[in-house]
Order: C-alpha cells, then sequence, then structure tokens
C-alpha cells in the first residue's frame, strides 16, 4: 500500500496554516503557486503519454480488471470509465473492484463481468483488503489493470498483467480544466474521456458516445422497502418530498450545524414533507437538527433511519423530488440514474439534485445543469451547484482528507434565504398532475 509520507502531511499542514494566518493572501498564493503546474496543458499530454506506451505492453487484451477506489461516491463515478472500456471492447471481460458496502448499488451493472466488493479500510485499504485485491490479481491472469485509486500502488500488479496504468493522466486533465472557465472538470466526465484519449492510438475510428452520466441498480426490495417507509411515514402521493442528507466525511464538505439548522427550519416552511438522512460520521446529527426547529415544524419532518441498505436510500433519492447534499458519496448517488435490476419497475429519474459546496472543486465533483461549464446530473430535472464566498478556497482543498485548518471557512456567508427561494420556485413548477403521476413506480 502507498503510504503517506512526512512530507505529504508537512505540505497539506503547512497550506492549511498559510489560509489560517491569511485567507484570502493564502489562497491566492497557493493557487498561484500549484496551478501553473498542476493544470499545465503540457503536464496533462506527458502523463497521458507516459500511460500510452505502458498501454503498449498489452498486445491482445481480453481481461481488464479496474480498480476503483475506497469511498462510495467513487465507486458510483468511476462506472463512466467501465462505460468507455465497454465501447472500445464490448466482448472484453472488465472486472471491477470496490468498496464491499457499495456492492448493492453497483451489482447489476450490465458492462461489469465480475464484481469484487473488496475494501473494507477506513480512510485507506486494510492489509486484509490488499491481500485480497492481490490474490485477485494473481489468480486473474489480466491484460490491463487500470488503477483508479490514489491510495493504492499501482507498481503491485506489475508482476501479474502485461500493462498497468493509473489515473494521473484523468486527474492531471481535471486540474487544466479548472484553469479554463469553459472546460468541464466532472470526475464522470473526465473518466470517460480519459479512457477514449488513452486508446485513440488503438482504436483511431471509435465513434465517441457523449456521456450523459452512470447508474445505480436497484433489487426490487429496495424499492420495495422504500415505498412502504413513505407510505408508513404518511406522506401522501401527491405530496413534494424533500430528501436532506445532512452529513459528509469531513468538517470541510459537512455545512455548520448552525447553516443546517436555518435551512431545515426554511424548507419546513414550504409546501412538502421532508426526509432527513442520518449522520453516517456525525452520528446523531439528524435528531440533534430536529431538536434545533420548532416542535411545529417538526411535523414535516421523517428520519431514514441510518441502518438502511444503500439501494434502498437510492430508492429514497428517486421518490424524491429535491435531494440536498453537501460534497460525499450519496451526492453522486442522486445524481446516478436510477435503475430496477429485475426491470419489473420503472424508476422515476426525476429528482432535481442540489449540492452545496466548501472546501471541494465544485465543478470537478458538482452538477449544474444550468451552467456550460459543469456536468449535468443524470436526472430528468434540473441539478444545481450552490458554492460558499468562502475566502480561502484553494487548489489544495480538493483534498479535504489531508486538510487540518483550525478554522472552518469553507461555509463561510453561504445564502440559504436564495437556496431555499430556488427550492420553492421549482418545487411551484411541478403541476399536480405531473407530480402525482411520477409519484408511481410501475410494474411491468
Amino acid at each position: 500500500m502507498r503510504a503517506r509520507t512526512n512530507t505529504y502531511d508537512l505540505f497539506f499542514h503547512f497550506s492549511s496554516f498559510v489560509t489560517d494566518v491569511s485567507p484570502q493572501l493564502g489562497a491566492r498564493v497557493l493557487d498561484g503557486l500549484l496551478m501553473p503546474v498542476a493544470g499545465s496543458s503540457l503536464l496533462s499530454k506527458w502523463m497521458l503519454k507516459r500511460m500510452q506506451k505502458q498501454l503498449s505492453a498489452a498486445k491482445k487484451i481480453k481481461k481488464i480488471l479496474v480498480v476503483g477506489d475506497l469511498n462510495i461516491g467513487d465507486a458510483v463515478t468511476v462506472q463512466s470509465g467501465i462505460t468507455a472500456l465497454h465501447e472500445l471492447f464490448p466482448r472484453v471481460q472488465i472486472d471491477y473492484v470496490i468498496k464491499e458496502s457499495a456492492r448493492n448499488i453497483i451489482e447489476g451493472n450490465p458492462f461489469v463481468s465480475n464484481l469484487f466488493p473488496v475494501y473494507q479500510g477506513v480512510p485507506t485499504p486494510s492489509e486484509q483488503d490488499i491481500a485480497k485485491l492481490l490474490s485477485i490479481v494473481q489468480d486473474g491472469a489480466y491484460d490491463l489493470i487500470m488503477d483508479f485509486s490514489p491510495m493504492i500502488d499501482s507498481g503491485l500488479f506489475e508482476d501479474y498483467a502485461q500493462a498497468v496504468v493509473d489515473f494521473s493522466p484523468m486527474a492531471a486533465e481535471m486540474m487544466r480544466n479548472e484553469k479554463d472557465p469553459n472546460g468541464i472538470s466532472n470526475v464522470i466526465y473526465q473518466g470517460y474521456v480519459y479512457i477514449l484519449n488513452l486508446f485513440a492510438q488503438d482504436v483511431p475510428n471509435h465513434e465517441s458516445h457523449s456521456s450523459d452520466g452512470v447508474g445505480v441498480y436497484l433489487s426490487d426490495e429496495a424499492i420495495e422497502r422504500a415505498v412502504n417507509f413513505i407510505s408508513d411515514a404518511g406522506i401522501a402521493l401527491g405530496d413534494k418530498i424533500i430528501l436532506i442528507n445532512p452529513d459528509a466525511s469531513t468538517q470541510f464538505t459537512r455545512m455548520p450545524f448552525e447553516v443546517q439548522s436555518e435551512l431545515l427550519k426554511s424548507l419546513t416552511d414550504l409546501d412538502c414533507k421532508i426526509l432527513l438522512g442520518a449522520g453516517q460520521v456525525e452520528r446523531l446529527i439528524e435528531e440533534k437538527l430536529l431538536s434545533s426547529i420548532p416542535r411545529l415544524n417538526r411535523r414535516k419532518v421523517t428520519v431514514v433511519p441510518r441502518e438502511i441498505p444503500l439501494d434502498t436510500y437510492a430508492a429514497f433519492v428517486d421518490a424524491s423530488d429535491v435531494f440536498i447534499s453537501g460534497d460525499t458519496g450519496p451526492l453522486h448517488i442522486a445524481a446516478a440514474r436510477k435503475y430496477s435490476r429485475t426491470g419489473r419497475y420503472e424508476m422515476r429519474n426525476h429528482t432535481a439534485v442540489v449540492s452545496i459546496f466548501g472546501s471541494t472543486p465544485s465543478r470537478i465533483y458538482g452538477y449544474d445543469s444550468g451552467r456550460t461549464n459543469f456536468f449535468a446530473a443524470n436526472q430528468d430535472a434540473l441539478s444545481r451547484v450552490y458554492i460558499a464566498p468562502s475566502p480561502c478556497r484553494n487548489i489544495t482543498c480538493i483534498n479535504k482528507a489531508a486538510k487540518t485548518c483550525s478554522r472552518v471557512r469553507c461555509f463561510d456567508n453561504l445564502n440559504i434565504r436564495g437556496i431555499v427561494s430556488d427550492i420553492k420556485t421549482y418545487l411551484d413548477t411541478i403541476e399536480n398532475f405531473t407530480q402525482i403521476e411520477s409519484k408511481k413506480v410501475y410494474a411491468k
């Protein structure tokens, strides 16, 4: 496993210290020093050529292993690269390594031959994770291994495959597009484009299809559990539903409690019912939020149990008219197209995806259907990104897990009133008959 070095930790601690001391000047200095290198088109091209040279070692590709990252969101987003691989090589076996807890939303992807839900370590792979991964690699006789994880050293695989490539050219291209006000740096879009560019010399006449995004795949039981829960909660067929995810993996992507309390109170004043997700990292945040708003407003809120399976959560998202979250795994689940594994159910896919960004780059991880330099959610509804005017946001914030800022300024001056006003306007556009019809999940 690639271990963090002292230099790595010191660098991000130093970058955090710089913006603690002088938020605006520190951010400008860090971006001024790092972006010309990280966002260089020459660096992007050099990295791509380097990976293409390594790819040339694979004389004939019949079996590919895609090594995903450890997070649930990454298990969802890396599927865009798998889609591109399938377009290029429709008869090739494509296997996929993911986090164990993401199994029940990735199972059913028609382009994945074998799914390996391996990772259980948090936030880095455990020794058991690495041992299982190496066993898969050693037994698989893969022609090509594609490593999409910054936590896994691709050098581990060099003796077991004809060619091993990593995601570094994709990361460089995302940084390059961050410098370009018209470029699309979204991780799903770039994952798809990276694969096409990587194989451009080998499949020169491939007709590219514009990727609309990725999907998640739900069992009948998950869909039925969600429908029954919503009915038992007293939410009627014509009610407008907002699902809020109050949690995130770090304090730099999770809205401060006071901000979330104001948002929840304002949303309960709208003509809607609210599903409030439970905290997975920030335990009991949902109960604290409920306690922070007036008792009468609480009657509109139903807490989604923490223990529900991930595919049931995805079904809750599909039943909702608006989904609200910071940058975290559930955001990517919400933005993904929902599919019934058996085909017995027709999913709505009409959820407006509202994301509220703190530290991390919104153009890389967010979805917005109204801006040309953003990627839209794979839903038949609007997607919208809201970015707090933080004084210290800079390129080093992309690695939220490594930051050590003493004060969290990521959500300073967030315009809650404007967000709620936009959501109200959107809900008002949903005509009642359309709303009722779109709530149905049709059995075929």
